[in-house]
């Protein structure tokens, strides 16, 4: 039996790395890989993450609460316990700055021989001194991992920089994003969207990353210009009752919806009319994917690597833009004419994305590992 722990932030709806790494798992599993995830926050798992591990026979470990620093230390108290009970072949770890650090280098001193270090972001801008520690911590990262992996070459350029690395493209289950008008009726009724009313909506985390107070602003502004328009977000995250607090603060929590974990997220992308995430930096953003499976328009930020831009249905502005650019952009999007959705699957598929082409990173596995297939 092959054995892979798995690092990474959470298995919760909404997490586009979790999602990545599920798509792969199935495949995985065929290929006689055990797999094993650390989990770095104790959010709760999609319900279809956990019946794919719990049949896979495989474990989940959670970091328990606490500051960064703490949990740090939990990492490199269960690292060698995990270790010495399961004989990991690989280690592959999924997160950034001082977990990753942690999780890199107590496997590479409990030595386990394979380390992969899987970049699924582009460094972003930041403040001098954060920025000067966060570059250091990915050098002693890329340093203690012997293989390295990235979601797109712009992110793995922005992180690895001249050293190797190999993509490993973000895949999803096509078939799943498929538009349908039944599926848009039932869940407009259940969110009580009306069908004149334009539905703005997105899938991600409630973190800084994703820019959620200039979101508000913008839905505000457009709720203000008089537009018939409701916003629905899926997700969870560490900003989500301050998000929620902002809309309560502009009194638009009426045109907002804002419900708890859905494992139907897949689904819910036939209820929207626009994909809207003006992310502050994206390694790629499986979900701008994902939302061009399903025929959305999506309006996203210049912060987004240009991979994203697979179909027409992608429109780009500058974060330095005005609200009220945002904002007209928005309507003159609401206001284009209908275009047939259930077409876009086929041109997601002819670009690659499709879990159909699931076996490449078990053969990254079986070729770090000297297996042929």
């Amino acid at each position: 039996m092959k054995k892979v722990l798995i690092c990474m932030t959470s298995l919760a709806t909404g997490n586009g790395i979790a999602k990545v790494m599920m798509n792969y798992y199935d495949d995985l599993i065929k290929q006689g890989y055990n797999i094993d995830f650390l989990l770095i926050l104790n959010l709760k798992p999609k319900d279809e993450y956990i019946e794919k591990i719990t049949k896979g026979k495989g474990n989940i470990y959670v970091i328990p609460e606490g500051n960064k620093i703490k949990k740090s230390f939990y990492i490199i108290k269960m690292l060698p316990k995990l270790k010495k009970d399961n004989k990991y072949d690989i280690v592959h770890v999924n997160l950034v700055t001082i977990y990753a650090l942690c999780c890199i280098w107590m496997s590479k001193i409990m030595r386990v021989k394979n380390i992969i270090y899987h970049i699924h972001n582009p460094i972003p801008k930041m403040k001098k001194i954060k920025y000067a520690i966060t570059k250091f911590l990915n050098l002693l990262c890329i340093k203690g991992a012997n293989k390295h992996l990235a979601c797109s070459i712009s992110a793995g350029k922005s992180v690895f920089k001249n050293k190797e690395f190999q993509v490993i493209r973000n895949l999803i289950d096509t078939n799943k994003y498929i538009f349908d008008q039944s599926l848009r009726d039932n869940y407009r009724k259940e969110f009580n969207v009306s069908d004149d009313e334009f539905l703005i909506g997105n899938i991600a985390r409630f973190e800084d990353q994703k820019n959620p107070f200039f979101i508000i602003d913008i839905i505000d502004e457009l709720i203000k210009e008089k537009q018939k328009v409701k916003f629905l977000w899926i997700g969870e995250g560490s900003l989500k009752k301050q998000v929620i607090d902002y809309i309560k603060e502009l009194g638009i929590q009426d045109k907002c919806i804002l419900p708890n974990n859905r494992s139907d997220a897949n689904h819910i992308y036939s209820a929207m009319d626009l994909f809207f995430l003006p992310s502050k930096f994206e390694g790629l953003g499986i979900v701008f994917i994902e939302a061009q499976c399903a025929g959305l328009p999506v309006l996203t930020s210049n912060k987004v690597p240009e991979d994203i831009q697979v179909t027409d249905l992608v429109h780009v502005l500058n974060l330095n833009d005005s609200k009220e650019i945002w904002s007209e952009e928005i309507i003159k999007i609401k206001n284009e004419k209908y275009r047939k959705r259930d077409i876009y699957v086929e041109k997601i598929k002819n670009k690659g994305y499709d879990i159909s082409n699931s076996t490449i990173l078990s053969n990254f596995y079986n070729n770090i590992l000297n297996i042929s297939r």
